[in-house]
């Protein structure tokens, strides 16, 4: 077995390029495992990262090798895009496209990869224990990091059902959270926090796997913000679906 450090040197170097070029390859993807992880992302999260500590102990990394599951978030988001741009939209292919390519590259790998790289960063400089078990333990548990493409990972995984609740369940409701009225303000505001939330509980739990952190509910504690933001939201009247709508479609 190759030790620690020239695992994460090779991973390093080659995983990110290798993971994009595998994405067009489509006859060597497991979308059947993928689809498998996203159904319990939505009903047993906790079972997902326990495959991951599996996976790092048989592939000797935490991040997926297999892209098929970015494939099929990408997939949902343009079945999603379409939808909305039907509903909102002025018909053109320009529009959707349009729409579409904000989802992905704002959305989803933008605003993803730079929340990625934030817990990726506190992960490894603020959260990353040492356990006092010999020199030689130490010295190899402090080559073990965070690798920023599992952090990408996590914030795949928490996407997921923040995507199902936003892009598809709200847009179900649609009739009933676009009229007015209190009973509209409270449904909209609630399934937006209740996406946020689930979202930095995922996030929560992508972490609390890695054995050597600690301190990581402090990944929970944006949720928070999001109840404090649902609480003024509420006593502002203000309709975050009408309010969102706007910023997209005008």
């Amino acid at each position: 077995m190759l030790p620690l450090s020239e695992l994460d040197e090779k991973s390093s170097s080659t995983s990110l390029p290798e993971f994009v070029q595998r994405m067009t390859q489509w006859r060597h993807m497991d979308f059947e495992y993928s689809l498998w992880q996203m159904l319990q992302l939505c009903v047993n999260p906790t079972r997902v990262y326990r495959t991951t500590l599996y996976h790092s102990r048989t592939k000797h990394a935490w991040a997926r090798d297999d892209p098929a599951f970015v494939v099929v978030v990408l997939y949902l988001l343009l079945i999603t895009a379409v939808a909305w741009s039907l509903a909102f939209g002025d018909g053109s292919f320009i529009s959707f496209v349009k729409l579409f390519a904000y989802v992905v590259l704002v959305d989803f790998v933008g605003i993803g990869a730079a929340l990625a790289t934030l817990c990726w960063w506190l992960a490894n400089t603020y959260l990353h224990q040492f356990p006092e078990r010999g020199d030689e333990w130490a010295a190899t548990s402090r080559r073990e990091m965070v690798e920023w493409r599992y952090a990408f990972d996590v914030h795949c995984n928490s996407f997921l059902p923040m995507s199902l609740l936003l892009h598809v369940g709200q847009y179900l409701l649609l009739p009933v959270l676009l009229r007015e009225g209190v009973l509209a303000i409270i449904l909209s505001n609630t399934l937006y926090a209740l996406a946020f939330s689930i979202y930095h509980y995922l996030t929560f739990l992508g972490y609390s796997e890695l054995p050597f952190l600690t301190r990581v509910e402090s990944f929970v504690y944006p949720i928070g913000v999001v109840l404090l933001a649902y609480v003024l939201s509420l006593l502002c009247m203000m309709n975050v679906t009408s309010f969102v709508t706007r910023i997209y479609f005008g």
